[in-house]
């Protein structure tokens, strides 16, 4: 799988950080965003999209090479197969999207990291 998808990220208002990956090829890892502060404690992710069968899965990783499941509040990993929004918390020193399946390419992650 690919990762050479870049990401970008905005300063809506004070506290918040929004990194997003645009347009996410069928499987591809975006490339990782490197949590700081308290960024990861309060977080949502949202995927809209053409997902024409294809799964978005967030991972992280506290060294950039192992990467795991990012689960939700529930506990549940967070794998979503439509346009939806999850919430969740973490204290990993990294965070990335990754995208199975499907054909379309119109596939955007927006997280919004409260610190």
């Amino acid at each position: 799988m690919s990762s050479a998808l870049t990401f970008t990220h905005s300063y809506p208002v004070d506290g918040v950080i929004a990194p997003s990956w645009l347009d996410v090829p069928p499987d591809t890892s975006g490339n990782p965003f490197t949590i700081k502060d308290k960024f990861g404690l309060a977080a949502s992710v949202q995927v809209v999209g053409d997902f024409e069968g294809s799964t978005v899965m967030l991972q992280v990783s506290n060294d950039g090479v192992h990467w795991l499941p990012l689960r939700d509040l529930a506990g549940d990993p967070i794998e979503l197969t439509e346009g939806a929004l999850a919430e969740f918390s973490s204290s990993a020193l990294y965070i990335r999207p990754m995208r199975t399946g499907g054909i379309s390419a119109s596939v955007s992650v927006v997280m919004v990291l409260r610190g």
